[in-house]
């Protein structure tokens, strides 16, 4: 047999290289290492850090960029997700996109914290302590942008606004969570992200890497980012117009299709995580494994 691995969390969100090893801590193993053939990284960033860690096997570690990433360029979107554009199209016509990312509520970190005790092989109290700060602010991050996105579609009532919660968070919070949704927010948990991407006017975020798929996609992103909250991946924030209360929610949505961002800088950023060519990654990575594994 033949094993690889790449790690669909990736790297290439975290704010910093320290922040990446502190995860590879409980996502890697020297035994693994030794047992696996190859490890796949997402780009530069993430295959500096998987060797500076693992030195004895940088053989092992090659840099085909991650596959997910060839849904999101726009020639795969649109050849792949024909059919759900246009259902789209149909649905919801001019709409805002807000992607949900974090902890939904207190009951879902203590599951999270739980299996964290298991995996993540705690060496003492202060660490639990640190962990379990961690997960407590991404909720605070959470209610906090949901809470600016409630004000905003109070504050735009003809707007249209779309809701995506991401796939790992609690459809239970979320049943509850949706009732209190005001009247031109809608909740869309069935369709993939990258149409309701392409098919939006602009997307709403925080802290999530698909302010990176959005720019990719030509989308104008506004990154929700409050003061006095660390940001363990503050990466994807960097993608859109940076704001850090209600009121500038406000002004950036009112313009959210005008405004202009840096597009060299941010192609420098990308370039620096994340790996890119003309031939997609997906088919790289397939034809480099049918080299040990022959049909």
């Amino acid at each position: 047999n033949f094993y690889v691995s790449l790690d669909e969390e990736g790297g290439f969100g975290f704010s910093t290289k320290k922040d990446l090893n502190k995860f590879l801590n409980f996502r890697s193993s020297k035994q693994n290492m030794n047992l696996i053939d190859r490890i796949f990284t997402w780009g530069a960033f993430d295959e500096d850090v998987w060797k500076k860690k693992y030195p004895s096997y940088k053989k092992k570690i090659v840099n085909f960029g991650g596959p997910r990433i060839d849904l999101w360029k726009e020639k795969n979107v649109k050849k792949i997700f024909d059919e759900d554009i246009k259902n789209i199209r149909k649905k919801y016509k001019d709409f805002i996109l807000v992607l949900a990312s974090g902890h939904t509520s207190r009951k879902e970190i203590n599951k999270v914290f739980r299996l964290d005790s298991k995996w993540r092989n705690f060496k003492n109290d202060s660490q639990k302590t640190r962990r379990l700060a961690v997960l407590k602010n991404e909720l605070k991050l959470f209610q906090m942008f949901l809470e600016t996105i409630f004000d905003l579609c109070r504050f735009y009532p003809k707007e249209k606004f779309v809701l995506k919660p991401h796939p790992i968070q609690s459809k239970e919070d979320w049943k509850k969570i949706s009732k209190k949704f005001p009247n031109n927010l809608l909740f869309e948990d069935n369709i993939e992200t990258s149409p309701l991407i392409y098919c939006s006017k602009g997307i709403l975020q925080t802290s999530s890497s698909t302010a990176i798929q959005s720019y990719l996609l030509k989308r104008n992103v506004v990154s929700y980012r409050p003061k006095k909250i660390y940001f363990e991946r503050n990466f994807g924030n960097y993608f859109g117009k940076i704001v850090v209360n209600s009121e500038q929610m406000r002004e950036s949505v009112k313009n959210l299709t005008q405004f202009k961002i840096k597009k060299k800088n941010l192609d420098k950023r990308i370039n620096s995580r994340l790996f890119f060519s003309k031939i997609d990654n997906s088919k790289r990575i397939a034809d480099y494994l049918f080299r040990f594994c022959p049909i």
